[in-house]
């Protein structure tokens, strides 16, 4: 009989309450969207700067008198270190190729020798991508007399990792307003539904009704609500995921496992959400309101 009461009472705020009751999910739902977007874009960007980790090159072109005896000691030298993960030869005939198949220049045309230097490409591992060790293994290869130039673009890893940070403290600030802004929306709406319920509230206090089973109503009301949202919300960037993968050339990078943790998440953040907002709401108004237990 009881179950039956407080579902009955739940439900029964919809029906009195249409409009606020589908305010309030068309809001919640707004929120949880943009909430669901951001941590959309900053997966995928983490996802990015982790891709650009794994591919960290360093070029290190040897001078014209390297013999071959002194490429393989070189070679054999660095592929034993155990933080770089692969090191590829390009010799000075496989630059040229390289040369005239993306520019479709052939420079013999114009000049009588290859230009093109011989050539390491160092790939490090992401874990050790380090500026000090970097530096390290710059300062060791120049001291072999070998190397004519090292390129390795630091800038260019480091403004990426900047701009994340950067991105990740502006949807942390993002995160904290919305779901502020969510809880006061669901309080408000609470709220009114309580004040249009006081006489009932009092009527079960004096019949020896307890505090919980006068909140759990509400409480389910806000599940409730936070469900629905929450529920169109995933819906609704499912649909911006399949639309982004149609018209974007470039692959995404998320996954379809951390895809669905991010659809899960936002359900379970707006039923959070929704008996947050019920909860303080409601203890509030009990405290305040009339025959205070």
């Amino acid at each position: 009989m009881r179950l039956g009461f407080l579902i009955r009472e739940s439900l029964s705020g919809y029906k009195r309450y249409k409009m606020s009751f589908f305010l309030t999910v068309f809001s919640i739902f707004i929120a949880l969207s943009l909430l669901g977007f951001f941590a959309y874009i900053f997966v995928n960007a983490q996802l990015l700067v982790h891709n650009i980790k794994n591919r960290v090159e360093i070029e290190v072109f040897l001078y014209d008198s390297v013999s071959e005896h002194q490429v393989d000691s070189l070679l054999k030298t660095i592929s034993s270190i155990d933080r770089i993960s692969k090191v590829k030869y390009i010799s000075k005939e496989e630059a040229k190729q390289r040369f005239i198949k993306e520019t479709g220049i052939d420079f013999y045309e114009v000049l009588t020798y290859n230009p093109l230097p011989a050539s390491f490409t160092i790939e490090i591992s992401p874990t050790h991508s380090n500026i000090e060790f970097i530096d390290s293994l710059k300062a060791y290869l120049k001291k072999t007399n070998l190397v004519s130039d090292i390129i390795y673009n630091q800038e260019f890893l480091d403004e990426v990792e900047s701009r994340t940070a950067t991105f990740q403290k502006i949807l942390i600030i993002i995160f904290s307003v919305v779901i502020i802004s969510t809880i006061l929306l669901i309080s408000s709406t609470i709220r009114l539904a309580l004040n249009n319920k006081l006489d009932v509230i009092n009527t079960m206090r004096l019949v020896g009704a307890t505090h919980l089973f006068i909140e759990l109503p509400f409480l389910i009301e806000g599940i409730i609500v936070g469900f629905l949202a929450g529920l169109l919300s995933s819906l609704s960037l499912y649909g911006l995921h399949l639309l982004l993968k149609k018209i974007i050339i470039v692959e995404l990078l998320i996954t379809n496992k951390v895809f669905a943790y991010i659809l899960v998440s936002i359900v379970l953040l707006g039923i959070l959400l929704g008996l947050l907002g019920s909860y303080f709401t409601i203890k509030k108004f009990l405290k305040q309101s009339a025959f205070p237990k």
